[in-house]
């Protein structure tokens, strides 16, 4: 249900349609969201898998305030599998 709803946000935020929207689910949950580019670059955002992060950020915008999460290691993580 939640990555339907997030199609249905990105289609909207995007002016894209659905089949330019590609969803992917990152097991590990520490890839919340990536943009690939015409120049074959891709941006991501990378936090821990904590719902305080996004929720901080939404009853902030658009300042960031500290959400109580620890910030993410990616050392610690290591890889990113899918």
């Amino acid at each position: 249900m939640n990555k339907g709803l997030e199609l249905i946000e990105a289609c909207w935020l995007f002016d894209a349609t659905p089949e330019q929207i590609q969803v992917v689910v990152h097991p590990q949950s520490v890839i919340h969201s990536m943009a690939a580019y015409h120049d074959g670059s891709v941006i991501a955002q990378l936090g821990n898998p904590d719902m305080r992060t996004p929720i901080a950020y939404g009853l902030a915008w658009p300042e960031r305030i500290d959400a109580g999460v620890e910030t993410l290691d990616l050392f610690q993580v290591a890889r990113l599998d899918f």
